[in-house]
């Protein structure tokens, strides 16, 4: 998204509070909810759940169907959402993680 050094990082800790702006002013619509999405969301996955299970003990009360609905939408379908997230690839904990971090709305 950019070259090294450009700011990309120093730009998102000041969309998220952990750092100040240097000059001007930041103005966020009241309703925004940023996110960043580090490898370090997949490490904190638990690896002997599905995928599936994984997003209802997550979201309690979330019926099956809707987590393999919105983890179909990340390109996990049946295939990966019903394994045990040990025996999926790096992308595939990826997707679970982004499902995790877009499940609430803003």
């Amino acid at each position: 998204l950019g070259a090294n050094g450009c700011g990309k990082t120093t730009l998102l800790k000041v969309l998220t509070a952990i750092m100040a702006p240097v000059a001007g002013d930041l103005t966020l619509n009241r309703t925004a909810r940023v996110i960043s999405f580090a490898q370090h969301h997949v490490d904190q996955l638990d690896l002997e759940k599905s995928a599936i299970e994984y997003i209802c003990w997550r979201f309690p009360g979330t019926k099956e169907l809707e987590a393999r609905t919105r983890l179909a939408a990340f390109g996990l379908t049946e295939g990966g959402a019903f394994r045990r997230m040990r025996t999926l690839s790096g992308g595939q904990k990826s997707r679970v993680s982004f499902c995790e971090l877009t499940w609430e709305a803003p």
